[in-house]
């Protein structure tokens, strides 16, 4: 009752930008999904980037299984626009590390905003492991994507392994497939591709804070850059 009480007294103003920011920011979201793909050799419409982006955050947020439904209608969606599954597993995979990676920056700036002020030491913890993470994924994308052979033997031996619950795959296929999207994956995330989706993925994070920001002026507090960005 209390919560609802205050609502009432908020600067409607402000809850609109707040909303127009969130928009926004789930159109940069759209965006660098669009740009991934497109850098994989699949170009698809902003408007079907952008249905598919939204239908897949409303179906993570509402189905018990979470991002693994909204994946599958991400798959789906796009297999209906001509998209390979496979094209679009990678797309998944490479926009939502892009974020990530702009997520860790983000956390960093914010920390060094409060000048360490108001961050635990779990905080700095789990920004270490995260960030740990992201690198040894980078590294590991483009460490196979510079190598596509070493993507098509993992591929072949991961079908292989597969092939003794599922006869119809093609060890060879799979092979053939994984080292062009390794190939595809190292132009991705290098020279004009890279710096589109770090601007999508910048952007989509700022906006996201803006809106939340909008929010604390709206009930006429601003907690300041630092500690909204930690």
């Amino acid at each position: 009752t209390r919560d609802p009480a205050a609502l009432r007294h908020a600067r409607p103003v402000f809850l609109v930008a707040a909303f127009v920011a969130q928009a926004i920011s789930l159109g940069c979201y759209a965006l660098l999904y669009r740009q991934v793909l497109a850098a994989l050799g699949a170009r698809v419409r902003f408007r079907l980037a952008a249905d598919v982006v939204l239908a897949s955050f409303f179906v993570s947020h509402l189905t018990p299984f979470g991002s693994a439904t909204g994946t599958l209608v991400n798959v789906n969606t796009l297999e209906g626009a001509g998209v390979e599954a496979a094209t679009t597993g990678e797309a998944i995979g490479l926009t939502s590390l892009m974020s990530t990676v702009a997520l860790i920056a983000l956390f960093g700036i914010g920390f060094v905003a409060t000048a360490g002020r108001h961050v635990s030491h779990t905080y700095l913890t789990i920004a270490g492991i995260a960030l740990g993470l992201v690198v040894a994924v980078l590294a590991a994308v483009l460490g196979i994507g510079a190598h596509p052979e070493i993507a098509g033997r993992a591929g072949r031996w991961a079908a292989g392994v597969a092939r003794h619950f599922r006869p119809s795959i093609d060890p060879e296929q799979v092979g053939e497939t994984s080292s062009r999207l390794a190939s595809l994956a190292r132009s991705a995330l290098t020279g004009r591709a890279f710096l589109a989706s770090s601007a999508f993925a910048s952007a989509d994070l700022l906006f996201d804070l803006l809106s939340l920001d909008l929010v604390f002026l709206a009930l006429r507090y601003q907690p300041g850059f630092g500690p909204l960005a930690v």
